[in-house]
């Protein structure tokens, strides 16, 4: 069953992503290369992307140097991946070029076009050294000792520049191997124009007669040329001492500016004899400034002293100074020789924060503004175009309010549009394509305003409805608020229930009328019902029959209270109760000394005499009246009833099964002894 509804819900996605796709003004995903400037060498082949997306009956397109490419025009050219990507299957002079992907659809009565960047395809190339004689003036005999500089005319073309450095060969050998400049003693320097500078000459830059001779790679290209001609070094005289000079420096950079964000590379090439030791300064309210203490990230190369910053600002702009001396030797000696190197930062142009052209939805009727301003030195210009084409700002539709922004007035349902915006100085350009699309404003699908009279003693309570309809595209959210009588709106918490409200799923607002406080709650509600775009407003008002009585709350009495009382009591009757059990169970005293005093007998003397004696039985007969034990052999008792005679009126229903009468007499009145008869002992 779960199969067969697969392909169906699958279908059905796919419509709801058509339908509104077909809303949606085309938009470029992919570029067609990482870079705006791309090298591909001849007889090789390349590939640009892209991926488009929006519209109905979405068109893909390109343009090679502005002019839309028809395959059958061009035999090197073809359309790869679902025909939007464009491939070129041999690269020669005739593709070179600019190349930029577009993307079109017709929205309603508008055709919207979206833009790529714009790519440029270069063919790397190196010309080779020109051979006649008079390329390189070869030097003549040189003084040992004496610093030296040799210029190397580098190829006419190069795509990109080449990088130039320099050899030596054997010139006694057939194909000789190039044999790179031993540089450990850091007196060779090659300048950024290709100048070889050797600080101060010895002997052994004669190479034992090897050549020397400059080279030029073209890194592009992964191709290197050397120069035919070249020359060989004669050193002559005696090795002599030279002071401090700038042979070269880095040229001011007004006319070559260095750019924000890449490296800041200085040379100061100073020859001498022995070599000279530089430091690098930076001009500040005209005084030299140690750059440690500029908070600059840089570097200098222990090989060539040149001064590297890195990540460049736009206030590292300034001048900079390099002082070269002898080591040891001051400015005071005359020593020294100085020269100053004009540094200028410029920016390419980069987006303001929140300035990037964005896509918007328009409710229509509204006004929309796109802005467009980026940052940059020198500053960028704002272009717009729309749907690829020149802005017709006669018509009343568009305006341009300052520099960067480009107004759409009064939006209809037809103004689906995609808008470019290029940003650009001498440097770079920034390139944005985005689209205008029109929504359905936010309308009520209810009555406004809701009224509502209601009695306290009869109603239980209220509902007022709130439901909106909006765009297709658009998430509509509902709002409850109550109104104070200034005006200020306190928003109804769809999570609080300890209030008299409730909204309900349905977004309508319910009040518990059983609870409510004249004192405490309003009689106007609002709902705000919004898709971000556009809001709709659903009054409510509430009236009553009679005036609503305050909501007396009565406080809640501590009953654990009344359970500690409780508690307490109950601990108290027990108390009582052992109480009166002990007391009843103590049973009767008996005054025994009073008897045997009573008897003619004194206790206190019988002790101090004789102390306390184990009792034996007497051998005699009892004395008349005494009371013998009842296990007593010297009478025998025929019952129990002629033995208890002999106690008198001694009740035999206290005796327990066991015979004891223990604990028996607690109840009774003591009997008095009986006094006529004396006989010298006393009642248990």
């Amino acid at each position: 069953m779960g199969m067969r509804w697969t392909p169906c819900l699958f279908s059905l996605v796919l419509l709801i992503c058509s339908a509104i796709a077909q809303d949606t003004p085309p938009e470029i995903l992919v570029q067609p290369a990482t870079e705006r400037l791309i090298y591909g060498a001849e007889d090789t082949s390349a590939e640009l992307k892209c991926k488009a997306q929006g519209g109905p009956n979405l068109d893909v397109y390109w343009k090679f140097n502005g002019a839309r490419v028809d395959l059958s025009n061009h035999d090197k050219l073809e359309f790869t991946g679902f025909d939007s990507n464009l491939k070129i299957d041999k690269i020669d002079a005739s593709v070179e070029g600019t190349y930029q992907c577009f993307a079109s659809a017709v929205i309603g009565t508008t055709t919207a076009v979206s833009m790529s960047d714009i790519v440029t395809l270069k063919i790397p190339a190196l010309q080779a050294f020109p051979t006649r004689e008079s390329f390189l003036s070869k030097p003549e005999s040189q003084e040992l000792g004496k610093s030296q500089s040799f210029k190397c005319e580098p190829p006419r073309t190069s795509i990109p520049e080449a990088i130039i450095d320099w050899e030596t060969i054997d010139t006694g050998v057939t194909n000789p191997t190039p044999v790179a400049l031993d540089n450990t003693e850091r007196r060779f320097v090659i300048d950024a124009e290709g100048t070889l500078h050797i600080l101060y000459t010895k002997l052994s830059d004669e190479q034992q007669g090897r050549m020397y001779r400059c080279k030029a790679n073209n890194v592009k290209l992964g191709v290197t040329y050397s120069n035919f001609e070249g020359f060989t070094l004669t050193l002559t005289g005696s090795p002599i001492s030279q002071t401090p000079h700038v042979a070269w420096k880095t040229p001011t950079s007004s006319e070559s500016p260095f750019l924000v964000g890449n490296d800041i590379t200085l040379q100061c090439i100073v020859t001498g004899n022995p070599l000279p030791t530089i430091k690098w300064t930076k001009i500040v309210d005209g005084q030299s400034t140690e750059l440690a203490n500029l908070g600059l990230t840089y570097n200098v190369d222990p090989k060539d002293q040149a001064l590297t910053i890195s990540n460049a600002k736009l206030t590292d702009s300034g001048t900079y100074r390099c002082d070269a001396s002898k080591e040891g030797e001051t400015a005071m000696e005359g020593r020294i020789s100085s020269a100053n190197i004009e540094v200028t930062v410029e920016e390419a142009p980069k987006w303001i924060n929140g300035s990037e052209p964005k896509n918007m939805l328009v409710t229509i009727g509204q006004t929309a503004v796109f802005r467009c301003e980026a940052r940059g030195v020198p500053r960028p210009k704002s272009d717009f175009l729309v749907n690829g084409a020149a802005i017709d700002f006669n018509s009343g539709k568009f305006a341009r309010t300052d520099d960067f922004d480009l107004t759409v007035k009064e939006i209809t349902a037809d103004d689906k549009m995609v808008i470019q915006c290029n940003a650009s100085n001498k440097h770079d350009y920034l390139f944005a394509s985005v689209f205008l699309n029109p929504i359905l404003p936010t309308v009520l699908d209810v009555g406004s305003p809701q009224k509502e009279t209601l009695d306290q003693n009869v109603d239980k309570e209220v509902v007022f409805t709130c439901r909106a309809k909006s765009d297709p595209l658009t998430t509509i959210t509902y709002t409850w608020y109550s109104e104070s009588t200034n005006g200020d709106l306190t928003e109804i918490s769809r999570t609080d229930e300890s209030d008299i409200y409730t909204v309900t799923d349905s977004n309508s607002l319910r009040i518990d009328y059983t609870q409510f406080d004249k004192d405490k709650h309003s009689n106007n509600y609002r709902c705000v019902a919004s898709n971000q775009y556009s809001e709709a407003i659903v009054i409510a008002e509430l009236t009553h029959t009679t005036e609503p009585k305050p909501v007396v709350v009565t406080a809640e009495f501590p009953f654990w209270i009344i359970g500690v009382v409780i508690a307490v009591a109950l601990l108290l009757l027990v108390v009582i109760i052992i109480v009166c059990l002990l007391q009843r169970n103590k049973g009767e005293s008996y005054l025994v000394d009073e008897k045997e005093r009573a008897a003619g007998h004194d206790p206190e003397k019988e002790i101090a005499d004789s102390g306390f004696h184990d009792y034996n039985r007497p051998d005699e007969e009892p004395v008349g009246g005494s009371r013998a034990s009842l296990t007593d052999s010297i009478k025998p008792l025929e019952s129990d009833a002629d033995s208890m005679e002999e106690y008198g009126d001694i009740d035999t229903g206290k005796f327990n099964e066991d015979g004891s009468f223990i604990g028996q007499y607690g109840t009774d009145r003591k009997r008095k002894p009986n006094m006529s008869n004396n006989t010298g002992h006393t009642d248990v």
